[in-house]
C-alpha cells in the first residue's frame, strides 16, 4: 500500500490513498473551475480528436507498409505529393473521399457502418 503525499506552496501536504478518478477530477475542477470551462472542455474533445486522428493515420501508414508500398508509391497513385501522403498518415484527413482513394491506392476499400447495439447497417 503506497500513500501518496501533495504538497504546494499555499495547500498543506495531504495523503490520498485508493482515491477514484472521479474523485480526483473533482477536486481538480475546485481548485482550478477554468479546467471546467465551456472553452477547457472543448480543447479538451478537440485534444482528443486530434489522438484519435493521429493514431488511426499511423494505422494506415501500417497497412500501407504491409502492402510493400512507399508513401511517393501512393501519392503517384493519388496525384499528390508524397508530403501529402505523409499528412494523411499523421490523421490529416480532410473527407471520406481522400480516405477512399488512399484505400483504393492501397487496394482496399472504405466501408461506412452504422452501429446501434447489436445491429449493423453498411451505407456506403
Amino acid at each position: 500500500m503506497t500513500l501518496m503525499h501533495h504538497e504546494t506552496a499555499d495547500e498543506p501536504a495531504e495523503q490520498t490513498m485508493g482515491r477514484s478518478w472521479r474523485e480526483v477530477r473533482a477536486e481538480a475542477f475546485e481548485r482550478h473551475p477554468e479546467l471546467d470551462s465551456a472553452q477547457a472542455r472543448l480543447d479538451r474533445a478537440r485534444m482528443r480528436a486530434e489522438n484519435v486522428a493521429r493514431v488511426r493515420g499511423h494505422e494506415l501508414a501500417a497497412l500501407r507498409r504491409d502492402t510493400g508500398l512507399t508513401q511517393q508509391e501512393v501519392a503517384t497513385v493519388l496525384g499528390v505529393s508524397q508530403a501529402r501522403v505523409s499528412q494523411i498518415e499523421n490523421g490529416e484527413v480532410d473527407s471520406l473521399d481522400t480516405l477512399r482513394a488512399y484505400a483504393a491506392a492501397l487496394g482496399g476499400e472504405v466501408a461506412v457502418v452504422i452501429r446501434r447495439g447489436d445491429v449493423s447497417v453498411q451505407v456506403a
